[in-house]
């Protein structure tokens, strides 16, 4: 008599036969009950000890709408609650913009009624008051949606990404401070407010490629906009931790001046800027550096988070090479997620790219094509944590907050929407500002 399989001496002892894991890839795999049909389209995988699965990405359609069919809204994951409500907002938004697209055909047809009949005439009047009318509802169901899914999300939270925010670096934790002018070193537009420090043994953690106990002050420039450009390079970083992309050096708050005002320090990327070091500015670096397979793949997840953090401000002197480590790190990101970048959300990925250096990929290869399927694929599983982080970081901007969210989602839904590298248009050849600056 052969053995029952796992999931029947699970369901003889009482125990949930369905089992929900994370694989290492970020799959989510569901144990089938004994005959328990899978998703349309999911192949059926069989485990070490006889078990049924499938695994998929989290907000997957397909599985989601079989798991609630077959087992309710009980059977979902928080995670994938949330998924449910990011696909019901997207498929919304899909059938908003498929009509105003019809109504602006419309609307072009109109301008010319010599062309039509008169019956014709009618009938596109007829049809353009019917999606007037639909479009109203639409725009109201995508705002209730949008603000289900909002305040959903604020209900989560990351526990690293909360100790960060509510821990301040205080002037304890440094041993020595000095202003930039004071060492000779340029910083750039914010250079009044800029300070290198170097922290007691033990603050940051260790890293190879970062200096064990120094970093970069900056403080706010207005004492009114609370932590304005702090918040947004706590978010770069947090974007980057959450995709773990690792291009952004270790960012956190700081009150260390002990005169009241605040800021942030960013690491230090290690021999940046020191006799003999070899990481140097972009601008600085040697062309060829600029062309290694793993300084192009750094260069991507830049791309990938400048474009969901709105962060115009990419240029040169804004990110860091380091030739002899093959890496390349972004600095400077306050930029990002500032209030006149918050309704710009039609920016197009062409639009955008001009400001940035994914034009250093001179000839786009397959190797940077598959790189970029693959940072794809990270955001593409990981947005509704990166959506979270964004929601914990500004907090104290409710409204803000809002809009910020909106703009990511809308952004992260065109990442996913560019078919390949090539598809990014309008992008300067940033070899010739780099041949221009050089000479």
């Amino acid at each position: 008599m052969p053995a029952p399989d796992v999931e029947a001496r699970g369901l003889a002892r009482g125990i949930l036969s369905r089992i929900d894991r994370t694989t290492p890839s970020g799959m989510i795999r569901v144990y089938l009950r004994p005959g328990e049909s899978p998703p349309r389209g999911l192949p059926v995988k069989i485990g070490p000890r006889g078990g049924r699965y499938v695994e998929y990405f989290p907000g997957d359609s397909r599985a989601l709408r079989w798991r609630r069919r077959h087992h309710g809204t009980d059977a979902l994951s928080r995670e994938e609650r949330l998924w449910v409500s990011v696909n019901r907002l997207h498929g919304i938004e899909a059938r908003f913009a498929e009509t105003i697209n019809e109504m602006n055909e419309i609307a072009a047809d109109l301008e010319f009624p010599s062309f039509l009949s008169r019956e014709e005439v009618q009938e596109r009047v007829s049809r353009y008051d019917e999606l007037e009318r639909l479009s109203r509802s639409l725009r109201k169901m995508v705002e209730r949606s949008r603000q289900r899914l909002y305040q959903e999300l604020e209900s989560e939270s990351i526990d690293w990404l909360s100790e960060v925010i509510s821990t301040e670096m205080l002037p304890e934790a440094v041993a020595q401070i000095h202003h930039v002018s004071d060492l000779g070193m340029r910083a750039g537009i914010h250079a009044a407010n800029t300070f290198v420090l170097e922290t007691r043994p033990g603050v940051f953690r260790e890293d190879p490629l970062m200096h064990p106990i120094r970093a970069i002050h900056k403080v706010s420039s207005d004492p009114d906009s609370h932590f304005e450009e702090s918040d947004s390079e706590i978010a770069m970083w947090a974007l980057d931790r959450v995709f773990a992309f690792d291009v952004v050096p270790e960012v956190r708050y700081a009150s260390v001046l002990g005169d009241g005002r605040s800021g942030h320090v960013m690491r230090w990327v290690d021999h940046s800027g020191d006799s003999g070091g070899t990481a140097v500015l972009a601008v600085d670096a040697p062309r060829e550096a600029l062309r290694s397979r793993r300084i192009r793949d750094d260069l991507i997840k830049m791309f990938v988070l400048d474009f969901l953090g709105v962060n115009e401000d990419r240029h040169l002197r804004n990110f860091i090479i380091d030739p002899k480590a093959d890496r390349a790190f972004a600095i400077d990101s306050g930029y990002a997620f500032w209030r006149h970048h918050e309704e710009r959300e039609e920016n197009l990925p062409g639009d955008f790219a001009k400001f940035y250096s994914i034009s250093l990929l001179d000839e786009i290869t397959d190797e940077d094509e598959a790189a970029f399927q693959l940072m794809k694929d990270t955001v593409r599983r990981h947005q509704l944590e990166a959506a979270v982080a964004i929601s914990q970081i500004f907090a104290d901007y409710p409204g803000r907050r809002e809009r910020l969210l909106r703009n990511f989602m809308t952004r992260t839904r065109k990442l996913l929407s560019i078919q390949s590298l090539s598809d990014v248009h309008g992008v300067i050849d940033i070899f010739g500002k780099y041949r221009s600056e050089e000479s």
